[in-house]
Order: structure tokens, then sequence, then C-alpha cells
């Protein structure tokens, strides 16, 4: 396969000519529709420098049979509840748009990757913890460094990281998603909106140069 030729449809990224996009994961390229994004999904990504795109390939995760035990506990939650609520987060997750902060530096940035190690030992260590902690991996960035708001600042993403780590380490991990969900909804709608904004624009040419044929 060559690097100028899309991997789903084998075509030349120049015959036909359509935009494209690359995995921020294994560096691959894709047209944007054989990636299955909407028109305004790719230009929502294309829009944000700090955006980030994992291709079909990439966005899963292995399906692990959970080994957690029922004397596992993560804050409230307690065996099975762990994986249950972690599985249930990562099912909605998978469809979200890229609206990813990048991380912090400072305390906030700090608990974080302390947060990440703390799983990867989970897991290479083989603990009772072992399959959920890649789970968790894998949620964990979508749920705790979602961007608050278009336009928030540096500081408001270290305050949101600081509060939602306390959340995760508490296992509140539906408190995080329904956050998390709330966001993206106001991106869908955001979205939508400037959608129909360009569709009365262009409606509204289209209607002129018709008016002015007419009177022409």
């Amino acid at each position: 396969m060559s690097a100028d030729t899309c991997p789903t449809c084998n075509t030349d990224f120049y015959e036909p000519s359509l935009p494209s996009l690359c995995c921020d994961n294994c560096q691959i390229w894709f047209h944007w529709n054989c990636a299955q994004l909407t028109e305004s999904e790719y230009e929502a990504i294309v829009a944000d420098e700090e955006s980030i795109w994992y291709c079909h390939n990439c966005c899963g995760i292995p399906d692990f049979t959970p080994s957690i035990t029922t004397t596992s506990v993560w804050g409230n939650l307690k065996g099975s509840e762990i994986h249950l609520e972690l599985s249930n987060a990562y099912s909605r997750i998978v469809g979200w748009r890229p609206n990813l902060f990048k991380l912090p530096k400072g305390a906030a940035g700090q608990s974080f990757v302390k947060e990440v190690n703390r799983l990867a030992n989970a897991w290479t260590l083989k603990t009772n913890m072992e399959h959920v902690a890649v789970l968790a991996i894998h949620v964990m960035g979508a749920l705790l460094l979602q961007k608050p708001g278009k336009r928030s600042t540096s500081s408001e993403h270290s305050a949101a990281l600081t509060r939602r780590i306390e959340l995760w380490k508490d296992g509140k991990f539906c408190e995080l998603l329904s956050e998390s969900e709330a966001i993206q909804k106001r991106l869908i709608a955001g979205s939508e909106k400037k959608r129909f904004q360009r569709k009365t624009i262009l409606f509204c040419i289209h209607l002129q140069q018709r008016n002015e044929k007419i009177c022409n």
C-alpha cells in the first residue's frame, strides 16, 4: 500500500481529489468519507489545531473478559460494578467528536500522568484489576480532558482536570460521563447551527442571482 493511497478505497489521494486526514495514532491518511465522517465532523476536526482523531483501526480496544474479583474496590464501586460502568462509558465515547485539551502543566497534569502510570502498572503486574485497567486507560482521556467550552483557557482546563481527577478516583464515572455528554451535545448543536446558517446564505445568494437573471 502506497502512502499516497487511501487504505480503505485503495484510491490515490489525487484521483479523485477528496479531502483527507491523518490518524493521530498510526499516522495513516484516509479520505474523510472513507473514514466514515460526515462533512461537518471533518470540518470540525481540521478547524481545531488541538483536535485528535483516531481511525477505526485504532479507536477500538481488545475485547477482554474481566478478571476482576468481588473484593476489588474503586471509590464507591465494587467488583463487577467497576467493569460495567467503564464499559458503559467506553460504548458511549467511541462516537464522540474530537474535543480534548492538551495536558496542562503543573499539579493537574502530573496527577493525570500518575493515574495513567497506576493503571499501566495494574496491567503489567497482572493484578486482579488487569483488564479493567486497560479499559480505564482508554476511557480516561475522553472523560477527563474534554474542553469545557470552545474558547476555554489553560487555567480553566487545569481547574476542570483537577476536579475531574477527584471524581475519577472516587469511581464517579457516570457523573463524568454526564458532564462530557453535555459538552458533546453543545458541540453538535453549534455545528448544526453553522451548517444551517451556511445553507441559508447560499440559498440567499442563489435567489439573488436568479432574480438578477430574471430582471436582465
